[in-house]
């Protein structure tokens, strides 16, 4: 403890026999994993766990050739880990079912050197409409977290669930698209920020689906400003034609929730405003229903 150790892989090549991967880093503050891009053909379980220590992996292309990988989680070992991730991109994972991102975490003052910052690249799935669903995609950031990201998740066939849940004692996320564009997304989704959440713009949809595809019911609570595909003339839903319930919720009068067009959805369920906030949405000018 006390001095600084950088442990650099250069790249793991765990080729077709490698089928689990863990990666944990110490709980010495000045230390560094650093993987290096990931090759392993064979790899169906990826899991990435901090606790002071950062861990480091893969540039622009962390892991090319995930066409086995199955789940994908990164945590962090406790509320006192403070530890940053730092994953490139992931590419075809056509059989990915779960992908896991949480953190633990105290009060702004409780943990040492802050907290966790979580940046993962783009996640691209490359899935026929007949493959499995990814049944789960879940970002829970307790704490301090700092202000981290995660990239596109694309070209997948349906997904199930999304929940986004972050602390109010944390800095930002940001959100890529969620575009299973070759199937739908039939379960709920959940975001609730204790604090800034930007979902990145997209000319047809933050969230897209195949066309005439669907979306469950979205719950969106804001606490701080939530912008979703807000640049002019893009798009918060694209691709489904019939949507769930819309319940929007802000938390204090400074808080805000601004929203793209839903653009082809011509069926759309009950849609809720409350909360002291400001609430913009882009109107959803096919819907009859």
């Amino acid at each position: 403890a006390g001095n600084t150790r950088t442990v650099d892989l250069g790249s793991i090549n765990g080729g077709a026999a490698l089928n689990s991967l863990t990666l944990n880093s110490s709980l010495d503050t000045v230390d560094t994993l650093d993987v290096g891009a990931i090759n392993g053909t064979g790899i169906e379980t990826l899991t990435v766990v901090v606790d002071e220590a950062n861990i480091s992996m893969g540039g622009g292309a962390a892991f090319a050739t995930a066409q086995e990988l199955k789940t994908l989680s990164i945590s962090n070992l406790d509320k006192d880990s403070s530890g940053d991730v730092t994953l490139g991109n992931i590419s075809t994972a056509d059989e990915l079912t779960s992908i896991s991102i949480t953190t633990l975490g105290d009060t702004a003052t409780g943990e040492t050197g802050g907290g966790t910052v979580v940046a993962v690249g783009d996640i691209t799935a490359t899935r026929a409409a007949t493959g499995d669903a990814i049944t789960s995609y879940t970002v829970d950031l307790a704490g301090e977290y700092g202000a981290s990201s995660v990239g596109a998740i694309s070209g997948s066939a349906d997904i199930g669930t999304i929940s986004i849940t972050t602390d109010t004692v944390g800095t930002s996320f940001g959100q890529g698209p969620i575009t299973p564009t070759n199937g739908s997304i039939t379960g709920d989704i959940t975001i609730n920020t204790g604090t800034n959440f930007t979902g990145t713009s997209s000319a047809t949809g933050f969230f897209q689906t195949e066309a005439n595809g669907s979306i469950g019911n979205i719950a969106i609570t804001a606490g701080g400003t939530t912008n979703i595909s807000i640049t002019a003339d893009h798009e918060f839903i694209g691709g489904a034609t019939t949507v769930g319930n819309i319940d929007l919720v802000t938390l204090a009068a400074a808080d805000s929730i601004n929203l793209g067009e839903i653009e082809q959805a011509t069926t759309i369920g009950n849609i809720s405003v409350s909360g002291p906030g400001s609430v913009n949405m882009d109107g959803a000018p096919a819907a009859t229903s």
